[in-house]
């Protein structure tokens, strides 16, 4: 009975191994990934750049303007690795972006907090608390979008 069970559970783990190395791991290659940083580096730009904008001339509070330029950063996330990163583009599924729309609010929640807590309780300056957030979760990302989402 446990050599069934032993054999139940080998086979299982085999399939689901081969699962995702066949249809989502592939994308987890050192280009890809560089692509993938590229495009992170310059949406962080353009987001950095809003928060700028909204705090230094629109006087807005940095938090809000944070989440404002957070917002903003996950549509043209989805855009550029779809068409750039990952080549996906041409067939862009509602599940995809669905997917992409769940694990980035997860994502953006926690970088949110994280920046949060940085700023507040660590009192650190806010543009280093944001890089420092941006490459942690840059390589968490990655993972999530390659294997999962794209």
């Amino acid at each position: 009975m446990l050599r069934k069970l032993k054999k139940s559970i080998k086979y299982q783990y085999s399939l689901l191994v081969s699962k995702y190395l066949s249809d989502g791991f592939q994308n987890i290659k050192l280009g890809i990934y560089v692509k993938y940083v590229i495009g992170g580096v310059s949406l962080f730009i353009v987001q950095a750049l809003i928060v700028l904008f909204l705090t230094k001339v629109v006087g807005v509070k940095f938090l809000f303007a944070y989440a404002v330029a957070l917002a903003l950063y996950v549509v043209l996330a989805f855009v550029y690795h779809n068409e750039f990163t990952f080549k996906k583009m041409v067939n862009v599924r509602k599940e995809a972006f669905r997917k992409f729309l769940i694990y980035m609010g997860i994502s953006s929640s926690l970088s949110y907090s994280l920046v949060f807590i940085l700023t507040t309780f660590f009192i650190w300056a806010y543009f280093p608390a944001l890089f420092t957030v941006a490459i942690c979760m840059s390589v968490i990302n990655f993972i999530v979008n390659a294997g999962w989402i794209f």
